[in-house]
C-alpha cells in the first residue's frame, strides 16, 4: 500500500474506533474507554501528519499496539471492569487489522525471518498482558497435574514442585526466546550486533517488569523480583549465543 493511502487508512480506522468508543460510551467499562480513546485519538493526530514526521508509519503502529495491548490486558484482569461484547471484538478486529498492514508497510524489503522475528516480540507483550493478572495464575495447571497423576489431596506437594519447575523454565525460556526475536528483527534492518542485543534487552524487560508488577496488584499472585532476574538471565543466554553467533559469521564472511 502507498505511504499516502496508508495515512489516510490508518486515519480512517481510528477515527471509527473512536467514534464506536463515544457512540458505546461505557459498554466496556469506563477504565477501559477512557484510556483507548485517548489512544485512539493520539493515533488519528499522528495519522494526519504528512511525511514531514519522522518514523510516522512507526508511531501509527505504536499505538495500534498500545491500544490491542490495553484491550488484552483489561480482558485478561477480572478486577477491571471489562464487558466483552460486539464493541471489545469489533475494536480488537479493527486494530489488529490495522497492525497488521502497518507491519507489513514497515516489512518493506525486510524478508520473512524479519516478519516472524517481529510477530514473535510483539506476539508474546500480547501474551504476557493477558496472563499477567488472576488468569495466569498457577491453579489450573496444578489441578491438571493432580488429576492427570491421580494424585491424593495430601501429595499435593509433588504437583505443585511440578509446577514450579516448569513456570521457572517458562520464565527463562519465553522471556530468552523474545528477546532473541527482537535482536533478529533489530539486526535483519541495521546489521549491528551489538545494538541488536541492547534492543532484545530494552523490549522484553519492561514487559517483565510489567509481568509482576501486576501480579503484585493481584489478590491470588505474588509477583517477585527474583523472577525478574530469571527473566533476565533468559534474555542475557539467549542474546549471549545470539551475539557469539553472529560475531563469528560476520568474521567468517570477512576472511572469506
Amino acid at each position: 500500500m502507498k505511504t499516502e493511502n496508508l495515512r489516510w487508512w490508518a486515519a480512517g480506522v481510528f477515527a471509527s474506533l473512536a467514534i464506536l468508543q463515544a457512540v458505546k460510551w461505557g459498554a466496556m467499562g469506563l477504565a477501559v474507554q477512557g484510556p483507548l480513546l485517548l489512544l485512539l485519538v493520539i493515533g488519528l493526530v499522528v495519522a494526519g501528519f504528512r511525511d514531514t514526521l519522522p518514523f510516522r508509519n512507526h508511531f501509527l503502529f505504536v499505538f495500534a499496539y498500545g491500544s490491542v495491548f490495553l484491550l488484552m490486558w483489561a480482558f485478561g484482569n477480572p478486577g477491571v471492569e471489562l464487558a466483552v461484547g460486539r464493541t471489545w471484538v469489533a475494536t480488537v478486529g479493527g486494530l489488529v487489522a490495522l497492525a497488521g498492514v502497518l507491519i507489513w508497510n514497515l516489512k518493506g524489503r525486510q524478508d520473512f525471518k524479519w516478519l516472524l522475528a517481529f510477530i514473535g516480540a510483539t506476539g508474546f507483550g500480547l501474551l504476557i498482558a493477558f496472563i499477567c493478572g488472576p488468569n495466569g495464575g498457577p491453579d489450573w495447571m496444578h489441578n491438571f497435574f493432580m488429576r492427570v497423576w491421580n494424585l491424593e489431596p495430601e501429595e499435593w506437594e509433588i504437583a505443585h514442585k511440578a509446577v514450579a519447575m516448569i513456570r521457572k523454565s517458562l520464565h527463562f525460556l519465553g522471556y530468552g526466546l523474545a528477546a532473541l526475536c527482537t535482536a533478529v528483527m533489530a539486526y535483519r534492518v541495521r546489521k549491528n550486533v551489538w545494538r541488536s542485543a541492547l534492543f532484545g534487552i530494552a523490549w522484553p524487560l519492561p514487559i517483565a517488569i510489567f509481568d509482576e508488577s501486576q501480579q503484585q496488584l493481584s489478590a491470588v499472585r505474588t509477583g517477585q523480583v527474583w523472577d525478574v532476574l530469571l527473566d533476565l538471565a533468559g534474555m542475557v543466554t539467549f542474546l549471549a549465543a545470539f551475539v557469539i553467533w553472529n560475531l563469528r559469521k560476520e568474521k567468517y564472511n570477512y576472511e572469506e
